[in-house]
């Protein structure tokens, strides 16, 4: 599975414990984040959680400021790039 497609996957399937992390300051966040893995994790998966639980904060701060478009709009933006 890719790394695009790793993150949704996982995404999904912790949605709502995302929601409970992200309540918060940023280093209590990070700090809910790392507490959240296994203790066998490694530094590569606490990271790629970090980065993201990262991507999520993002994706709803340009949600918050308007920065979005519809799935139909972004459709046809894909299709004008095999023209």
């Amino acid at each position: 599975m890719n790394r695009c497609a790793n993150y949704l996957a996982h995404g999904v399937l912790l949605q709502s414990k995302i929601y409970k992390i992200m309540e918060g300051t940023v280093k209590e966040v990070l700090i809910k984040t790392i507490q959240a893995q296994p203790d066998d994790s490694t530094a590569a998966e606490i990271l790629n959680e970090l980065l993201f639980h990262e991507v999520i904060l993002e994706g709803l701060e340009d949600e918050r400021e308007g920065r979005m478009i519809s799935h139909e709009e972004f459709g046809k933006i894909i299709k004008s790039w095999a023209k």
